[in-house]
């Protein structure tokens, strides 16, 4: 997340992974307590709207073809993103708090799973 100038504030950036709480949900879409997603949207998108396109982090390994698993990235949050979960949230109003920086290599395999389900 990048840092207000002059200010506390932090603003999520493309690569971000944060910790928000995504409820309500309805039907299948992924939810439960505070959980880490993967900010898709870039920070000038992010700070003129103030929402956000996030994809959502489960401990649930299932082999759908739209997962990504983390294990071989090196970082703190563990198992496995769900690509084809994107959702557009309100940041500030679900109080989204930085966790740590994703691997750019992660995010190319997130967004070319994105991508090809849109295609």
């Amino acid at each position: 997340m990048r840092e207000k100038s002059g200010g506390k504030s932090r603003f999520p950036d493309r690569g971000d992974i944060v910790i928000i709480d995504l409820k309500p949900v309805r039907g299948h879409e992924q939810g439960g307590n505070p959980r880490p997603v993967l900010v898709l949207s870039p920070y000038k998108y992010n700070i003129r709207s103030g929402l956000c396109l996030v994809v959502p982090f489960t401990s649930q390994k299932k082999g759908y073809p739209f997962e990504v698993d983390c294990e071989k990235y090196s970082m703190k949050t563990s198992g496995v993103v769900l690509a084809d979960a994107i959702r557009n949230i309100d940041w500030r109003a679900r109080n989204a708090r930085f966790i740590e920086q994703a691997d750019e290599d992660l995010i190319s395999e997130v967004m070319s799973k994105l991508l090809a389900l849109l295609d």
